[in-house]
């Protein structure tokens, strides 16, 4: 009993031993019991806030611990997968990973440039850990597909987004409010600056701001009543707000004007989907305006005057009251969209900005964050390797000559080209081609049948998102494509008639 007590005591001194223990005991309840509904919500909730990911050695997310208990159910069923060609076609994509993590991971091996790199950071350490992630998302993969081919299924992938949405947003504010740092109390990991964005259960503001993103615009394509509509934006907008940088800024403008433009190409058989669209936007536009306005003063005075309340010493208190010097941050009144328009520093967290020698010819990479900058400045100087690319997570390795690089491009269109090249990136175009192609004609065909308009507006959105800024979230695009192709298999779902 005595030892009992005294492990408890140590998992409540660290929560992230609990906290990581659900990552376990969900997907593995959810397995024994039948529960597949339930698993495809944890999945898409978990994505969005990453508390439940532990990082003492590599990442492991709730989603690849889910992709390992998922392998017997995978492996049973990837039969179904390459019966159809894109399946086909992912597979061979996999394929060509494995065999460029071979070649540039063992036999012509990149240099280690800093000749201080431990093993997962070298190349052949570095190709298998990347290699046995990515093969556990594809497990995840296979199993959404071969589930979200029915409505119900379906609903449990969106629900699960919005409610990570909320649970985001939460994080957020009591962070803003109350000045906590919510993912160093949760985890212990890597306390951070909170005062000039906030992250909640997210590790850096970015992560916060992208699933804001991803939740708001879910929210925009499901179906639902105005009202509930609105409701749900106004939840979520506070985590796009208070965490929003540059990148996030982009995104959301440049897929909002790809969806309308695609809206109205064709307007004639998604035109009730448009109008939803469009109120949504108009709903983000109006509360963006309110947030940049002459409320913007009062708004950050009651901000102000709860944040002093709640300081619990004297110095923190002097801290928030301070004018702002040219070495301190101002306080979080900022107006994102003038950001945009007008900083030329990147809005991410301290250190971020990109401080590498590079050829004065390649100054504009200075607007790019360092590891997508490297990654380019790679790829002028070596344009052969734009074929075949660097290998699976090794372009880290390959740009490392100028400066030391840990961490892959954020950029998810260079992410993929550095991986596997031109030839690797012109496969999952096509992948995305014929997705984009089945899920177009289901919607126009059968609009209303099995949420045909709301898959396909979810896999266009994850899509350009991912495009701009790589995140897990592309697992469920891909399993959307894939399930347009499968075949309903009304047998695999009859737990959910009792």
């Amino acid at each position: 009993m005595f030892e009992l007590m005294e492990y408890l005591m140590q998992v409540l001194d660290n929560p992230l031993q609990l906290l990581f223990l659900f990552s376990f005991i969900v997907p593995l309840y959810c397995l024994i019991t039948r529960r597949d509904n339930w698993l495809i919500a944890w999945i898409a909730f978990s994505a969005t806030i990453e508390i439940f990911n532990n990082l003492s050695f590599v990442t492991l997310s709730s989603t690849k611990i889910a992709g390992i208990f998922l392998i017997p159910y995978a492996l049973k069923h990837i039969h179904k997968i390459i019966q159809i060609t894109p399946g086909k076609i992912w597979l061979g994509i996999f394929g060509l990973l494995v065999t460029l993590g071979l070649i540039y991971g063992y036999i012509s091996p990149w240099p280690d440039y800093s000749e201080s790199r431990g093993l997962r950071q070298l190349p052949q350490g570095r190709s298998v850990l990347y290699l046995g992630s990515y093969f556990l998302e594809m497990m995840v993969i296979i199993f959404l597909a071969t589930k979200l081919n029915t409505e119900r299924n379906f609903k449990f992938l969106i629900w699960g987004l919005i409610a990570g949405g909320i649970a985001c947003t939460t994080g957020i504010l009591i962070e803003r409010f109350f000045h906590l740092d919510l993912y160093y109390l949760f985890t212990g990991y890597d306390a951070r600056d909170i005062s000039y964005r906030s992250r909640g259960f997210n590790y850096e503001p970015r992560g916060a701001g992208y699933t804001a993103i991803i939740t708001l615009f879910t929210v925009l394509v499901t179906k639902m009543q105005f009202k509930y509509r609105v409701v749900l934006i106004c939840s979520i907008y506070p985590a796009f707000y208070f965490s929003a940088s540059v990148s996030s800024a982009i995104i959301i403008i440049l897929v909002s004007v790809v969806m309308m433009c695609a809206y109205l190409w064709y307007r004639k058989q998604l035109k009730g989907q448009a109008l939803a669209f469009a109120q949504g936007l108009a709903i983000v536009a109006i509360i963006t305006l309110l947030t940049n306005t002459p409320f913007n003063s009062i708004k950050y005075k009651i901000t102000e005057q709860l944040a002093t309340i709640n300081k619990t010493t004297n110095e923190e208190a002097i801290a928030e009251t301070a004018p702002a010097t040219s070495n301190t941050p101002a306080p979080a009144k900022k107006n994102i969209w003038a950001t945009v328009a007008g900083e030329k520093s990147r809005a991410y967290i301290t250190g971020g900005i990109t401080d590498v020698n590079f050829p004065s010819q390649y100054l504009f990479l200075k607007r790019f964050e360092v590891f997508d900058a490297a990654a380019i400045d790679f790829f002028i100087e070596n344009p052969r390797h734009l074929i075949f690319g660097t290998g699976p997570g090794l372009i880290s390795l390959a740009a490392s000559e100028k400066r030391l690089i840990n961490s892959l491009p954020h950029i998810g269109v260079l992410r993929e080209i550095s991986n596997y090249g031109l030839v690797g990136f012109s496969l999952w175009l096509t992948l995305l081609i014929m997705f984009t192609y089945r899920l177009i004609s289901n919607a126009i065909k059968d609009p209303d049948t099995n949420m045909n308009i709301e898959r396909l507006s979810l896999f266009a959105i994850i899509i350009l998102c991912y495009g701009l800024q790589a995140k897990i979230f592309y697992i469920f695009a891909i399993a959307i494509g894939l399930a347009s192709f499968i075949k309903n298999q009304l047998s695999e779902d009859s737990v959910y008639k009792r």
